[in-house]
């Protein structure tokens, strides 16, 4: 069987986390554990309307650590618009899925590789939509870091270390708005250039892809 991704005990892929022996043994940068916090709120979520919503924000992080953009942006409204918040900078708004795709998710991919781990070891969900808060390990291009008048290997990766909380509201058709991004804590250029990849450290993601299935009463998903 596969390390992640395989029925526990009788409990599907969707509806597990990962145990701390599989934590422990997984690469470096482990994306199979990027659901593992929605998924373990969900165990205890009856409210048919907050479980879509975390149904919606799990399909997110399975697809995304992948890389793959098409099957999360189809999901959003028309009008989704990301606002990004970061200490000292001016804010980022990026309203509309074509933006979404270009200003925000493929400029991401030309900074890291997509095979990221977010570990929420927070997750809320109210009426509004759903709140998560986690640690991230990214690995960072080696190309970017030179960009930004470094000296690194062109094609090798850096592991970054940060926090970020993100906000997750729903229309009233239960459609991602986009995301609302307070980026936390991070590793600053100079650590991250001393913390250079193996490939072996970039787990592949082996998980499963859950599309949403709840269905919530008087509500059209």
């Amino acid at each position: 069987d596969r390390l992640c991704g395989v029925a526990d005990k009788g409990i599907p892929a969707a509806n597990r986390d990962h145990t701390f022996l599989e934590r422990t043994m997984a690469p470096l940068i482990n994306p199979n554990i990027n659901a593992d916090g929605v998924i373990n709120r969900l165990r205890t979520e009856t409210n048919p309307k907050f479980r879509r919503m975390l149904e919606e924000v799990r399909y997110h992080n399975q697809v995304e650590a992948v890389g793959e953009l098409e099957p999360v942006i189809e999901r959003m409204s028309p009008d989704c618009v990301y606002h990004l918040y970061e200490a000292g900078q001016e804010t980022v708004s990026i309203a509309g899925k074509d933006a979404v795709r270009r200003d925000f998710y493929e400029n991401l991919m030309k900074v890291i590789n997509p095979l990221l781990e977010w570990d929420a070891f927070r997750v809320f969900v109210d009426d509004a939509g759903v709140v998560t808060e986690g640690r991230l390990k990214a690995a960072v291009r080696g190309s970017y870091l030179i960009e930004q008048g470094y000296e690194a290997d062109p094609d090798g990766f850096y592991l970054r270390r940060a926090q970020h909380l993100v906000i997750w509201p729903f229309d009233d058709k239960l459609r991602s708005t986009g995301e609302i991004i307070y980026y936390g804590p991070a590793e600053d250029w100079e650590t991250v250039l001393t913390q250079k990849l193996k490939p072996e450290d970039i787990g592949p993601y082996e998980g499963s892809f859950d599309v949403p299935t709840s269905e919530v009463p008087g509500i059209t998903c």
